[in-house]
């Protein structure tokens, strides 16, 4: 399912979009689910998310992230290669 909409939306990027290199997705991915309450700050994190990296690398947003719902069990050194 997954590879499915990850084909799908690089797919229509590169015949819909006017980018200046074909986009492509990372090997990696995770998935993360958001409620409908939790809605209103992750749009406001989409908006701001430029300025946000000016700050904290993705990095250390993911490993933050992984942390704060309580994934530990990685390897920190794997998560990037």
């Amino acid at each position: 399912m997954i590879l499915a909409i990850k084909s799908g939306s690089a797919d229509w990027l590169n015949e819909n979009a006017d980018l200046a290199v074909p986009f492509a997705w990372q090997e990696s991915w995770a998935g993360f689910s958001v409620s409908q309450t939790s809605a209103p700050e992750l749009m406001d994190y989409i908006r701001n998310q430029k300025e946000i990296h000016r700050h904290k690398t993705f990095k250390e947003e993911f490993v933050e992230l992984l942390e704060e719902n309580g994934i530990d069990d990685y390897d920190y050194d794997e998560l990037w290669e």
